[in-house]
């Protein structure tokens, strides 16, 4: 449903084959390193450093089309029908502008991505701590299984390709890119809002930046 979702809104709206390489792409990396040396400061000079150089070296990060901007599981909706999706607003936090701004399709993929975590992290703020060890690994292989099934369905849709980077690490550059993204915007979101949620993105941010997350397919 997602592919589809952005085949029929690059048809709609239109497909952007150069600009996000020239303006989006940088602007990307560039809210990545503002945002880690805000959130994380020199907690990983090493591993972050090491991150950026890798972004830099993407050479295709694929065209802009209008995506959903603000992606996740609250945002979908199974019927007897099937799948809708809801409220193409983008994230609140954001200006309006930037909102709207043509992205990358895996904005809203990575979006996702970031939800299955929620959903399996959030039940362990429930738990109480002599239950981690067994709940906490359910949890993961719970967020690797979907994360895997998703990306599977995603590209495996006819046509996808043609809104995607070109190659298998300039893919896994740029999914890598949004995801850490999501992640640092979630880490400012729940400081402000929901302080007992920050552990959530601050544990994505801490394996992304480690290289210890589950990567692009699994």
């Amino acid at each position: 449903m997602t592919a589809e979702m952005h085949l029929v809104m690059a048809d709609a709206f239109g497909v952007d084959g150069t600009g996000f390489r020239s303006v989006g792409w940088p602007r990307v990396i560039s809210s990545i390193e503002q945002g880690v040396r805000k959130a994380v400061g020199a907690a990983w000079p090493g591993s972050a450093a090491a991150l950026i150089e890798r972004l830099r070296a993407v050479d295709d990060p694929g065209p802009a089309i209008r995506v959903h901007a603000d992606y996740h599981l609250g945002q979908v909706m199974r019927t007897d029908e099937g799948w809708y999706v809801l409220d193409f607003e983008g994230e609140p936090a954001r200006p309006l502008g930037e909102r709207l701004t043509p992205s990358s399709c895996f904005k809203d993929v990575t979006g996702m991505l970031r939800s299955f975590q929620y959903a399996a992290h959030f039940v362990l703020l429930e738990r109480e701590q002599h239950e981690f060890d067994r709940v906490g690994k359910l949890a993961e292989a719970w967020e690797v299984r979907n994360r895997e099934a998703f990306l599977s369905g995603y590209m495996g849709t006819p046509g996808i390709d043609t809104l995607l980077p070109v190659g298998s690490e300039n893919r896994a550059g740029v999914s890598l890119a949004f995801e850490l993204d999501k992640a640092l915007y979630e880490l400012t979101y729940e400081q402000a809002y929901r302080p007992d949620w920050a552990i959530i993105p601050e544990t994505a941010i801490d394996r992304l930046l480690s290289g210890s997350a589950p990567g692009f397919g699994g």
